[in-house]
């Protein structure tokens, strides 16, 4: 199931050592700028793998495109239709916002991530929106799973309000539990006592499969390097039988895989970026039905940025360049995009996606103060999808 993508430290440190990681202390500390501060916050993997053996120091980053070709994604998750998808809202079947230009069968990936690690690590108690997989090449972890629909009023939140209980396909974003997993405090988190729980470990070879919204916390139990790859997907995404028909049955390489947030290996690095779709261009959409106007306006693009805490909003000389290189996608420039003429790929998807990442509401990652996203460069969409059509396939039946 997994390539060759780890031979030995000094291999990864050869065949990589230039790719930019995000880092985060061993033992997570959300929100905790007492520790958080003082710590660097990105760094290449040659220095990493140097400093992490006697530093507080964790990679927990995205899956560079050079690496990714060395992870196979497993041939039973692919069959996520490509043309049609799940409104989390309405519950009805609507047009894929991502569409693939010829295979309707490869499953679209929101997000992958890349985990390296030397000495303990664990987590927080926390749940994701998407669902992930998660396979394991060195090292060792132990995982405890708890089921949050079940249990979602036993526990105290730190943010609040992000999971809905009544239906967690319109969850809002991740949250997670105010407790140090190593020493739980019983007297101040009493109804924990009653949560029922999974636990299991997962070793090398193993790949997990952690559906959206599932509490979980992870701890490596093994005391030298490790390493893992996931990928997530969204919920709403839904099998298609028919495109599944012609499907191959052989793994295929997660960089074959027009996966939503491309990594170069530098610039900005995409973990936890918003929805081009839902989040951003959605929104942008809202505020201009509001506000009775046709047009992308710059004055749209500064009203939606008013509304969080990214950089880009106190930068206007960029934001007028954003919206000009959107407009000269549009018959009439002057005035900016039309509804119809905001989607892709009439206005380039890796444009939307730099102007996500400069203009998250939450603001940008503290490692990527100062960059810039890099979208996916036709040369490696190219060679993505060569690799793709050279693939024998599942010969479609004739009727």
């Amino acid at each position: 199931m997994l390539r060759s993508l780890v031979g030995s430290e000094m291999c990864i440190r050869d065949r990589f050592g230039w790719i930019d990681l995000k880092l985060e202390p061993k033992l997570e500390a959300r929100g905790d700028e007492s520790i958080l501060s003082a710590m660097p916050h990105r760094m290449n993997i040659s220095r990493y793998l140097h400093r992490a053996k006697t530093e507080n120091l964790y990679a927990v980053s995205v899956m560079p495109q050079a690496m990714a070709w060395d992870v196979n994604i497993p041939a039973a998750m692919q069959c996520g239709s490509r043309t049609k998808q799940l409104d989390p809202t309405m519950k009805s079947i609507i047009s894929h916002p991502f569409p693939h230009a010829s295979k309707d069968w490869l499953t679209h990936i929101y997000e992958a991530n890349l985990w390296l690690s030397v000495g303990r690590t664990r987590s927080q108690l926390h749940y994701d929106r998407e669902n992930n997989v998660n396979c394991a090449y060195h090292g060792k972890k132990r995982w405890i799973l708890i089921d949050t629909r079940k249990h979602y009023s036993d526990i105290t939140w730190v943010r609040g309000g992000r999971y809905r209980s009544e239906d967690d396909l319109l969850n809002t974003g991740t949250d997670w539990v105010p407790i140090d997993p190593d020493k739980v405090d019983l007297r101040v988190h009493q109804k924990l006592s009653n949560v029922e729980y999974y636990e299991f470990d997962q070793e090398v070879g193993d790949c997990i499969f952690l559906p959206y919204s599932m509490l979980h916390y992870v701890n490596k139990t093994s005391p030298g390097f490790h390493v893992a790859a996931s990928w997530m997907f969204l919920p709403n995404e839904v099998f298609d039988k028919e495109a599944c028909e012609t499907a191959p049955t052989e793994n295929i390489p997660m960089a074959a895989h027009d996966i939503l947030w491309y990594y170069s290996g530098t610039g900005v690095i995409p973990q936890g970026y918003p929805a081009v779709d839902r989040e951003v261009r959605d929104s942008i959409l809202q505020i201009m039905d509001e506000n009775g106007e046709d047009h992308m306006t710059i004055q749209v693009l500064q009203e939606w940025l008013s509304r969080g805490e990214a950089p880009l909003r106190n930068r206007p000389r960029e934001l007028r360049q954003f919206w000009e290189e959107f407009s000269r996608h549009g018959k009439n420039p002057d005035k900016g995009l039309t509804q119809e003429e905001m989607g892709w790929p009439n206005t380039p998807l890796g444009l939307w996606l730099r102007f996500a990442a400069r203009g998250d509401p939450e603001g940008m990652l503290p490692c990527d103060t100062g960059q810039f996203y890099i979208p996916r460069p036709e040369n490696e969409t190219a060679k993505s999808n060569l690799f793709l059509e050279q693939l024998g396939g599942n010969p479609k039946k004739e009727l």
